[in-house]
């Protein structure tokens, strides 16, 4: 799979990277064992879902108590879109890097 845009990486980075960084670590401790690309596949799908959810639940809850304002607000993006994107920028790459920092710690 090559990424053809920017919205392709990004989903590529939030929801691919962690699951195939879970199966490259995970892969130390196991012992090699004949398995199809499904289950290899159904495993890195898997975990990068889990991680990620993860993720964003602990942002949301971060969000919901500590610091509304340093994290996006999903509702307006979602209302507002580009001009909410334009206007708050560095909050928006701000919220992307911790995301994607938590779900592959």
């Amino acid at each position: 799979m090559v990424p053809a845009s920017w919205l392709t990486a990004l989903l590529f980075i939030l929801f691919v990277a962690p699951g195939l960084l879970f199966d490259l670590l995970s892969e130390r401790r196991r012992v090699g064992a004949n398995e199809s690309t499904f289950r290899e596949i159904s495993r890195v799908v898997l975990a990068s879902v889990a991680f990620s959810g993860t993720s964003l639940a602990t942002l949301a809850a971060f969000r919901q108590t500590l610091a509304p304002r340093w994290l996006t607000d999903p509702a307006a993006l979602l209302r507002d879109g580009p001009r909410y994107a334009a206007a708050n920028y560095q909050v928006l790459a701000w919220t992307l890097a911790l995301g994607v920092a938590l779900s592959l710690f």
